[in-house]
């Protein structure tokens, strides 16, 4: 696989868009993978990376050798065609060959951030993670999503955000629909900043989902504060901050929003005379689930309102393709804040927690 974008490379990316070729092929001809994807794989493939069978071949292998001196014959072929457009323009040669030199170089660079993307999209599905039969969707990878992933991808050189679109093209291909276009068009007008703050957030996001898995809150809890008013400041959320995010619309613009989160302590629900049974839906933080245990001082409300910065519907999808690390300030300060409930929260494994 290429591992640089310069323009020595040429030959290299050839040679490296075969050899994804022969990995897809692997995949798409295996036996190992649900047939959804295997079909939407191969579908997403060929149009990303198959661009590079319609560029103009012969001008991008003769630039590459051009650097090595080994096809003048190419290059030859280069300066006939500047000279046939300057003759055209009427322009200095010299100005069309280092025209048509320069977009050369710009569509063999995009080539290389497609093909190393799609590779990395193809190693997550080879792992195998989060494919599960019954959870395979059987829709087709949508054309139009292909279109724009395509033109936001291409524009990413760096490994962090390249990581990150790599996530959502796997992601897509397993279960389409679960990345917007708009969720792909936010990705690619974050840049390296904006993505650390968004992690940032992410870190220390709360979740609350309803028993069937689709997430219906994220959320950072303000903890008592204000968090317009800057009370997640010393997190690295201050002001400043949250209007970055919300700019990039990954989160609402009320950063004191609130959700009934009452279904985390329990609900009680009467089955017959005499007996009762308590309901607690977990909510999901760092990866865990938790739910919230009331002490015996603590009287029974009919909501628990939680406040803090809500994620938009995009900030939900993107939030799967980052990498969480704990902020453990942040954590026992939550603890603690739960504790002022007179709650405590208790890990579980259940994704309903059900007692008489």
């Amino acid at each position: 696989m290429v591992e640089s974008a310069d323009e020595d490379n040429g030959s290299d990316v050839i040679q490296g868009t075969h050899d994804i070729s022969e990995i897809a092929s692997d995949l798409v001809t295996g036996v190992s993978l649900p047939a959804p994807i295997k079909k939407n794989l191969y579908k997403a493939f060929t149009r990303l990376c198959s661009a590079a069978i319609e560029l103009p071949l012969v001008h991008l292998e003769g630039k590459a050798n051009e650097r090595r001196a080994e096809t003048q014959s190419r290059i030859r072929l280069i300066n006939a065609t500047a000279d046939q457009i300057s003759e055209q323009l009427r322009i200095d040669p010299e100005y069309a060959r280092r025209a048509a030199a320069q977009f050369g170089s710009k569509v063999l660079r995009e080539q290389v951030n497609l093909d190393m993307i799609t590779a990395q999209g193809i190693e997550h599905i080879k792992r195998r993670d989060d494919i599960v039969s019954q959870r395979v969707a059987q829709d087709d990878i949508d054309d139009d999503w292909l279109n724009n992933f395509d033109a936001e991808a291409r524009k990413k050189s760096t490994p962090e955000m390249q990581k990150y679109f790599a996530r959502v093209l796997s992601g897509e291909i397993k279960r389409p629909r679960s990345f917007s276009i708009k969720s792909v068009k936010i990705l690619g007008e974050m840049e390296k900043l904006s993505a650390e703050a968004f992690q940032n957030l992410c870190s220390m996001c709360i979740l609350l989902r309803e028993p069937r898995g689709q997430i219906i809150d994220a959320r950072v809890l303000s903890l008592g504060g204000n968090a317009g008013n800057n009370a997640l400041e010393k997190f690295g959320l201050g002001f400043s901050q949250l209007n970055f995010l919300s700019e990039h619309g990954l989160i609402i613009s009320d950063y004191n929003s609130w959700r009934d989160y009452q279904f985390c302590i329990g609900q009680t629900l009467d089955t017959s005379p005499g007996s009762s049974r308590v309901i607690q839906i977990p909510f999901l933080y760092l990866g865990k689930s938790w739910v919230l245990e009331a002490s015996s001082q603590r009287s029974r409300t009919p909501q628990f309102r939680l406040h803090g910065v809500s994620l938009t519907r995009s900030g939900i999808e993107l939030m799967k393709v980052v990498e969480v690390e704990p902020v453990e300030t942040y954590t026992q300060e939550l603890r603690n804040f739960f504790d002022s409930q007179e709650l405590t929260m208790t890990e579980t494994s259940d994704a309903i927690v059900v007692t008489k």
